[in-house]
């Protein structure tokens, strides 16, 4: 064992659930990072006079590992998106996000 300034024995601790290298809970880039998306687009065309509704949305999930940009996502990352986008006279958007 090692000895400290003082003179005294020093332990050296090991911690036993240390993550492996490449490790999806390491929190570094892995190489079978996985991760699905979906977007869907519905439109109402004359929801009122002169006006159109678009509701676009998306549903993005890391399933697996951690990707290697920062803007990706870690595994069980789960982002959505939902946009109300109103046309005016097809000319105007006015749009909520």
């Amino acid at each position: 064992m090692p000895m400290n300034a003082g003179g005294s024995l020093a332990s050296a601790k090991t911690s036993a659930a240390a993550t492996l290298p490449s490790d999806c809970t390491d929190a570094c880039s892995t190489k079978d990072y996985l991760q699905a998306a979906v977007s869907f687009s519905p439109t109402d065309v004359g929801v009122l006079p002169s006006w159109d509704l678009k509701l676009p949305m998306c549903v993005s999930d890391a399933i697996k590992s951690t990707a290697p940009s920062a803007s990706a996502g870690f595994e069980d990352l789960l982002t959505y998106s939902l946009v109300a986008k109103l046309t005016y006279q097809s000319k105007h958007e006015f749009s909520l996000r």
